[in-house]
């Protein structure tokens, strides 16, 4: 167990001192287990919430402290606040233990706060939500005040039904899995939803406690069990993906059917590219596009591994109208799954909740992509909108400026997925139009 904390002490002072993204950080970490990921995400989950009574025992407070013992006292803070699992004595003794090897000289400190915690916890109250709300959402949360801000005067009255809503869902033991019913339908399956049913049982079967989704036919939850999904035989031959509900969910709102010509302008890793052409059961065709090569490559090796063939990858920056002329011709369908600042999905990326959204330059950037991406749908064709953030700026704002500009635009349907609102782990957006 020592072995253990010692990788999630290495991974978080990475972050800590590089800014790294905890996902990449935790990958190059060899001995990252379950265990190990909890503890990263546990303390970035939790980062303002630990820091906030760390800077009340700390003599020299947060910022007077070095990385590495600040990195120490949040994993001991954290496991005595948040693990019932791990006994007081062991989450102290881990944390002196981490000290002696990697801050010689700073393990008493490091005693004597963690011991101090949990004698004072209860004389340090959160800040006073009627004296200053969003500094106490911040620290009660793990929220930046400014993600705070924008949550209250978007939500009003629901924002701390969302935010509970959000850091609730990061606790959920389950693994969302897309079906690949095609894969399913050529292995005998009479239909998608013999396809599905089938699939359900084989993984059933594996010893997982499953549950269907309510947002997509295709979308269901797993219980984690003993091994990784990604080493079964259902996953290495293409049955199944992991893919959130609610990302699932965006690539059904596109409604692509079989025969169809489909343009993805933001496709990698290629999840939502990858659904649709398992829809449309392989028929048609899927013009992936993404600005970066490498991404590219994700979204083949995937396609790959599901047997679909219809994808092709183009290298395009959909943001700049020269560059989008490589694209020939218009499509049955056009998706805009566009880079944002990602709100919804915190539970699954922690470090986005520390971060100051840099909204004006994603709203132009998304802006750009969109109205692009209206010149490639043919007339009758649908275009999708959509994102996994709950900011408006970046949502409702962004449809209602295109339909504005652009006439001959008509919006059929959107819908925001809100955690705490909806049953929904994490919060997206979604806009389907229709050029006449």
């Amino acid at each position: 167990m020592a072995d253990k904390r010692d990788a999630a002490f290495k991974v978080l002072l990475k972050i800590e001192k590089e800014s790294s993204f905890s996902n990449l950080a935790l990958k190059e970490e060899a001995s990252a287990d379950d265990f190990v990921r909890r503890l990263v995400y546990g303390v970035l989950e939790n980062k303002l919430y630990l820091d906030y009574f760390l800077d009340k025992i700390l003599s020299k407070g947060v910022s007077g402290t070095k990385p590495e013992v600040l990195v120490i006292l949040r994993l001991g803070l954290y496991q005595l606040e948040f693990m019932d699992s791990v006994p007081d004595y062991a989450a102290v003794n881990s944390s002196v233990s981490l000290a002696k090897k990697y801050v010689r000289g700073m393990e008493k400190l490091v005693n004597g706060v963690l011991r101090n915690w949990t004698r004072r916890k209860s004389e340090i109250p959160l800040p006073d939500p009627n004296k200053n709300l969003t500094e106490y959402l911040s620290v009660k949360y793990s929220f930046a005040p400014e993600i705070i801000d924008i949550i209250l005067k978007q939500r009003g009255e629901d924002a701390e039904s969302i935010l509970r809503g959000i850091t609730d869902s990061s606790k959920e033991g389950t693994i969302d899995i897309r079906i690949n019913v095609f894969k399913a339908m050529e292995g005998g399956a009479s239909s998608k939803d013999k396809a599905c049913d089938e699939t359900i049982e084989k993984l059933k079967a594996l010893g997982l406690k499953v549950e269907r989704s309510e947002l997509s036919e295709r979308a269901v939850k797993i219980s984690k069990g003993d091994g990784l999904i990604t080493e079964e035989e259902l996953f290495r031959n293409g049955f199944i993906s992991i893919q959130s509900e609610e990302s699932c969910w965006i690539a059904d709102s596109v409604g692509a059917s079989s025969g169809d010509k489909v343009l993805d302008l933001c496709s990698a890793p290629g999840g939502k590219t990858c659904a649709m052409a398992e829809a449309m059961l392989n028929k048609g065709s899927i013009t992936a596009c993404d600005l970066h090569l490498h991404r590219l490559k994700l979204v083949e090796n995937s396609s790959e591994r599901l047997g679909l063939s219809i994808i092709k990858t183009m290298e395009i920056d959909a943001t700049d109208a020269n560059s989008m002329e490589k694209i020939q011709g218009t499509f049955d369908r056009v998706l805009v799954d566009a880079p944002c600042s990602g709100l919804g999905v915190t539970s699954s990326k922690p470090e986005i909740k520390l971060r100051r959204p840099e909204t004006e330059s994603l709203t132009k950037i998304q802006a750009s992509i969109i109205e692009n991406a209206g010149r490639k749908v043919k007339a009758g064709g649908k275009l999708v909108y959509s994102t996994c953030t709950i900011d408006k700026r970046e949502n409702e704002d962004i449809i209602e400026k295109f339909l504005s500009s652009n006439r001959d635009f008509n919006l059929e349907w959107e819908r925001t997925l809100l955690p705490g609102i909806d049953s929904m782990r994490h919060g997206f957006y979604v806009a389907v139009m229709t050029r006449e």
